[in-house]
């Protein structure tokens, strides 16, 4: 199995023999790996964003551009203010402030076999190379302490792929015939 697999940087694409392989730890870091309980323990929540693209969809973009800007907003429903600090894995190089799926793993690439076969899953469904993720993770402010944990809420969450961030512009996501944005509200929990 390992003949088949390589690290990838961010401009490497799978190679058709070699498929990219993903090191969670070194993608996502510390704070939002197992061992931390991906952020849940200490109240600062880590969520996994996946780019699921099996239409062959590619976004028009500069040569230079290596990925695919993502941006969350989190705020208090009963007012304005944004609340929180959102942390990305991986961030835009040049924007710390947005998340990017990384260009080289779109579009998703069946799996073939040496004489050229689809490789299917048990289910019948056909394989697929590793999607691009994006890690977002949030510090909740101070005012979330357990002690008040009960007095505030609730929140929503928005987070969309971006086609005008500068340096990052593309015109062509009203042809990607997938899901580009998602929004839910939730309560944050002490344990």
């Amino acid at each position: 199995m390992e003949k088949y697999l390589k690290q990838c940087s961010a401009q490497e694409r799978n190679d058709g023999v070699q498929w990219c392989t993903f090191d969670f730890e070194r993608e996502f870091g510390y704070d939002c790996s197992k061992a931390t309980n991906y952020g849940y323990d200490n109240g600062n929540p880590c969520f996994l964003f996946v780019f699921e693209n099996h239409l062959n969809w590619k976004p028009n973009v500069k040569e230079d551009v290596s990925y695919l800007p993502f941006l969350c907003r989190m705020q208090y429903q009963y007012s304005s203010n944004v609340y929180v600090n959102i942390t990305y894995y991986p961030a835009l190089p040049t924007l710390l402030r947005n998340g990017g799926f990384r260009l080289n793993l779109i579009p998703s690439r069946k799996i073939t076999s040496d004489d050229g076969n689809d490789i299917r899953e048990t289910n019948g469904n056909i394989m697929h190379t590793l999607p691009p993720l994006v890690m977002m993770k949030m510090t909740l402010p101070n005012i979330l302490s357990k002690d008040r944990a009960g007095e505030i809420g609730p929140f929503t969450l928005d987070c969309r792929i971006k086609d005008n961030v500068f340096g990052y512009e593309f015109d062509n996501m009203k042809q990607f015939g997938g899901q580009t944005a998602v929004s839910f509200d939730f309560v944050p929990r002490f344990s």
